[in-house]
């Protein structure tokens, strides 16, 4: 509560950057630095609040975005404390999530406390290999050769020491962050927008449900994910609203691609990629 508080005097200071918006929009993310959300500032990790002002701008409300903030980092909503943004997904989804997670455990916990000899071992080698390997002249590899058993026995008991420890922070923070974790629904919920769809969590689903709707907050993959190179693991939430004079048509901002009558075109060319690439999203009546 403490950073939030800080964070809503800060961004109460901050002036809008008017370059920032197109037709009463948000359109550049980039242009907040100077504002903050979480840990991070405004134009790293600020796209899931600005989907939620882009919508109720969309309503006709006028809202005040360090309020907004706020009232995000108040419902407990910035992921990571703000580092992975605005958290897409609702309280109710999170809480299964928190439950599957916490069954697993019940299995993994006890094959980690069987195993932990072994894995200590393992953590030991690593990390006097890796030691070996910094080492840059002979007599630094003699040094540390001649000291491994030392090193060895002191690491190793250090290691034994922390695993049980992680073991314990891990099965405190799945078991309480999720449960406590609110999204971009429940959001919604506490603005008074009672009439949408609980987040769907694949593409095809979230696709078919906007046939009934005409607003849509969708979370997804700026690229593919590849796990071996986590600069391509970053993402991004836009507002969409469908155009009351061509309902084919629909219209976001905030986003390199603005206009679209494909809903996976927002942000994806290929259209084999479009699942891969989908994370979430909410659609809203109206």
């Amino acid at each position: 509560m403490y950073i939030a508080l800080e964070n809503y005097k800060h961004n109460k200071n901050q002036s809008l950057p008017t370059g920032a918006f197109k037709n009463g929009y948000i359109d550049d993310q980039d242009q907040f630095g100077g504002w903050k959300f979480g840990f991070k500032t405004f134009d790293e990790n600020g796209c899931g609040v600005i989907s939620l002002y882009n919508f109720l701008v969309s309503q006709n409300r006028t809202p005040d975005l360090a309020s907004l903030i706020l009232l995000c980092e108040l419902m407990n909503a910035d992921l990571g404390l703000g580092y992975l943004g605005l958290n897409p997904i609702s309280n109710e989804l999170m809480s299964c999530v928190s439950n599957l997670v916490a069954a697993s455990l019940l299995i993994i916990g006890p094959l980690l406390h069987i195993y932990s000899p072994t894995i200590a071992e393992q953590i030991t080698n690593l990390l006097i290999s890796f030691e070996l390997e910094q080492a840059t002249e002979w007599w630094q590899e003699l040094l540390i050769n001649a000291s491994i058993p030392i090193q060895y026995a002191a690491i190793l008991v250090a290691v034994n020491a922390a695993i049980p420890i992680v073991i314990l922070a891990v099965n405190f923070v799945t078991e309480f962050y999720p449960e406590h974790l609110c999204g971009i629904p429940d959001i919604l919920r506490v603005l008074g927008y009672q009439s949408l769809d609980i987040t769907y969590l694949s593409y095809d689903s979230s696709n078919s449900g906007r046939i009934a709707f005409g607003y849509f907050i969708i979370t997804f993959f700026n690229k593919v994910p590849n796990f071996l190179d986590y600069t391509t693991l970053s993402a991004h939430t836009i507002f969409i609203k469908r155009e009351i004079q061509n309902e084919l048509l629909m219209t976001t901002y905030n986003n390199s691609s603005n206009n679209k009558t494909n809903f996976y075109s927002f942000y994806t060319d290929e259209y084999s990629t479009r699942s891969s690439q989908f994370i979430s999203g909410v659609t809203i009546k109206g």
